[in-house]
């Protein structure tokens, strides 16, 4: 198969068959400039109001022509041509590749259309043009059944190869492409005539075939095209498109950097603006006094030349330093008394000691330099506040408690400590105590108090990033071991993530198949970090290193492959949206939490209530979670609220025993097994008759069953089948029963739980 545009971007969405993609691939792997090209697909797909005008004019500007173009029946004269605006520009470039990947992703995605929403296109279609639609369709299939049957006049047959089916164990669905025309135009002619009543039972789906996407050993993707693999599209192809782009750009920037720091230190050694001026004017002798100075001069009394001359000391530092006499007492020197007794003519100026104002002794010098700590009187820094992150939601959720009194707070309001805080999902904040910052990534929840001046964060499950000045200190309390960060360097900072990670597959309250672990990287700077129960000398972390703590082990150190997830810190629009709507209802003074927690849990908007869920498994309420997995309009929410739910239940029996309940009392004798379901299971429940039971469960007419099995399936074998919780299709799950009855239904391998250590 030729490497083209055409074909990369078939081998880019995944709709060739084996044989081709492994041809194609060592053909890309090969060339510079198709690898380069792949990757420059990636980037400009990737890029926000880059959509071409839908009126635009022109060979890379028609949505005509990049139709043909797709549809392979552009003239060849043509397709060269197109190919090379593509390769040009940026934006027509990503609507080809755009338009190609909705494509083939439509042929992988079974969507049901309701008798209602066909009824309203078919009423939408102008009348007076129907037959025109009509010629039109005949000729476009009396011009694929010629190039179908050729010369030889049999018919040949368009066979669909895309993953959901080419492994049909029967034999293939095919078309003859000359019933195909008259069926489709004769449909639509029934379809549109006036006064005819539209059918509202269910109708059959018919097979969409489109040769050219669903190609197999290059017969269906014409052989035209510019090669990718020759020589001349380094002559034709303009330089930036090499992406040496970026290498030009490295020289000027680096001089620019350079001239801006070379800058900033001259003026750093010029000093302040003031002495500029009088630099560049040539006063270098005379005595620069800013505004301040210029205010106590003002206020302080007139005296003759003479005495500002012979002043023995600036009257500030004297003010500031006491005098200590001969045997070491410190003594009280009035800064009015070196004025006033000022002999004017050169002289040494006596000492005036004030006696009647009391001295300090020895014990009271020893006192001050060992602080005591006021127990009675709550010192400002053992107070908590947050406020939003640059670049983030202005609105979060932060609830605050002491004891179990969980109270909402807003930017604006500080709360003592120790106590608990919970910050809800979709939220990125700054927790202030003190000097201490802790940037948390919600969903979090923990408690915060101090131990000798340093701040101490006792947790199972968070997502922070620790911030402040040099010697900044954290102690954390996770997992029965106490770990100590100290941050080393200027603009340092450590993010820290504890929570269960999975070894095996199986319940996730069984500590054999799940273990608390403790993370920490460094993402900027250097940090000094020990565990009271690691005999070994403090770990000595710098930018991209990170260590691992299991629970009872010691540390691991590790160089940071792949960045989590969580500190990333992106949250989709519609899920900022929805925090703001929980933020402003959770912060309402005349509601209690408990309503309002009702009230966003009724939300009309799922993400809504997907977060209000969340927000009540971190406070121990499971009741929502059940109504949440058997809600099919939350059916984007799911996986978020199960991963969730894995984290809480290990985390103490009562978490574990809540979530019982709550699936009791929702389904009676059936909760018990679906609380094992929720929990998981371990692999060996695919062999035999407990696996046939767990598929054939994913025919249930309950949702929360369909749900709960197949999250189980897909952890465990890494992959869906096309199937769909919400809405299952019988096509689905006949794969999932073939898969079970060819014995492929077996686990994928269970990644190592420092997931942060393995390559992308």
């Amino acid at each position: 198969m030729r490497l083209t545009l055409r074909t990369l971007l078939a081998y880019r969405d995944n709709v060739l068959n084996p044989a081709d993609r492994e041809d194609l691939h060592q053909r890309i792997q090969q060339s510079e400039f198709a690898s380069n090209l792949l990757r420059r697909i990636e980037i400009v797909t990737r890029r926000t109001r880059s959509a071409p005008s839908p009126l635009g004019e022109g060979l890379g500007r028609d949505a005509n022509t990049i139709s043909e173009y797709i549809d392979d029946i552009l003239p060849s004269e043509s397709t060269p041509e197109l190919e090379r605006v593509c390769l040009e520009t940026d934006q027509q470039l990503a609507e080809l590749a755009d338009c190609h990947h909705l494509l083939a992703t439509a042929l992988n995605t079974q969507v049901h259309i309701s008798p209602a929403a066909r009824a309203r296109i078919v009423a939408g279609i102008d009348l007076e043009q129907r037959e025109q639609l009509a010629v039109e369709l005949r000729t476009r299939f009396r011009m694929l059944r010629k190039e179908l049957t050729g010369d030889s006049g049999v018919t040949a047959k368009i066979v669909r190869m895309d993953p959901g089916n080419s492994r049909l164990a029967g034999p293939q669905l095919a078309l003859r492409p000359d019933n195909l025309a008259d069926e489709f135009s004769g449909e639509v002619n029934d379809r549109i005539v006036p006064g005819r009543e539209v059918s509202t039972g269910q109708s059959s789906q018919t097979v969409d075939v489109l040769a050219p996407m669903l190609s197999s050993g290059g017969e269906s993707i014409k052989p035209q095209g510019m090669s990718l693999e020759g020589e001349h599209l380094a002559r034709e192809v303009p330089e930036y498109l090499k992406e040496h782009s970026r290498q030009l750009w490295v020289a000027p920037l680096a001089v620019l950097g350079l001239l801006i720091v070379l800058a900033g230190l001259t003026y750093i050694a010029l000093g302040p603006q003031e002495k500029i001026l009088a630099l560049f004017r040539g006063d270098e002798g005379a005595p620069i006094q800013s505004k301040a100075d210029e205010s106590e001069a003002d206020a302080t009394p007139a005296h003759n030349d003479s005495q500002d001359q012979n002043s023995p000391a600036d009257p500030e530092l004297v003010d500031q330093v006491p005098a200590i006499d001969n045997e070491g007492e410190p003594i009280n020197v009035r800064e009015t008394d070196l004025l006033d007794n000022d002999p004017g003519d050169g002289s040494e100026m006596p000492l005036v000691i004030d006696s009647d104002t009391p001295s300090i002794d020895k014990s009271d010098l020893n006192s001050a330099v060992e602080p005591t700590v006021d127990t009675e009187v709550k010192s400002p820094e053992l107070q908590l506040s947050w406020r939003p992150i640059d670049g983030f939601n202005a609105f979060a959720t932060v609830l605050v408690a002491q004891a179990d009194d969980w109270q909402y707070l807003s930017a604006n309001q500080t709360a003592l400590i120790p106590g608990r805080f919970l910050v809800g999902p979709g939220s990125v904040v700054e927790l202030s105590v003190g000097g201490t910052k802790l940037d948390c990534f919600g969903p979090c929840i923990g408690e915060i108090g101090i131990d000798n001046g340093s701040c101490v964060l006792k947790t199972d499950f968070v997502q922070a990033v620790l911030k402040g000045d040099v010697g900044t200190s954290l102690k954390i309390d996770v997992a029965g071991a106490r770990h100590t960060v100290e941050l080393r360097g200027k603009d340092s900072a450590v993010s820290f993530q504890q929570s269960r990670r999975r070894l095996r597959f199986g319940p996730a309250q069984d500590d054999t198949y799940w273990q608390p672990y403790t993370i920490m990287i460094a993402v900027g700077g250097q940090a000094l970090l020990s565990q009271e129960t690691d005999a070994s000398a403090p770990y000595r972390l710098a930018a991209g290193t990170g260590i691992a703590y299991p629970r009872g082990s010691v540390g691991q150190p590790f160089e940071v492959q792949t960045v989590p997830q969580w500190l990333r810190g992106s949250v989709r629009p519609i899920d900022r949206l929805a925090c703001q709507t929980v933020s402003e209802t959770l912060g309402e003074k005349d509601a209690s939490l408990e309503d309002s927690l009702t009230q966003l849990l009724s939300d009309v908007r799922a993400e809504v209530r997907a977060q209000a869920c969340q927000i009540c498994l971190l406070l121990g309420d499971w009741r929502p979670f059940v109504k949440l997995l058997d809600d099919p309009d939350a059916a984007a929410h799911w996986r978020a609220a199960i991963e969730l739910a894995w984290q809480m239940i290990g985390t103490t029996s009562s978490e574990a025993s809540g979530l019982k309940e709550a699936l009791r009392n929702a389904y009676g004798e059936d909760g018990e097994l679906l609380f094992s379901l929720a929990c998981g299971f371990p692999e060996d429940s695919l062999r035999g008759d407990e696996a046939s039971r767990l598929v054939t469960r994913l025919e249930s007419n309950r949702v929360l069953d369909r749900v709960l099995v197949f999250e189980q399936l897909r952890l465990i074998t890494g992959q869906d089948l096309g199937y769909l919780a919400a809405r299952p299709s019988k096509s689905a799950t006949q794969s999932w029963k073939r898969e079970l009855l060819s014995n492929r239904l077996t686990g994928q391998t269970v990644h190592q739980p420092i997931y942060e250590a393995d390559s992308p």
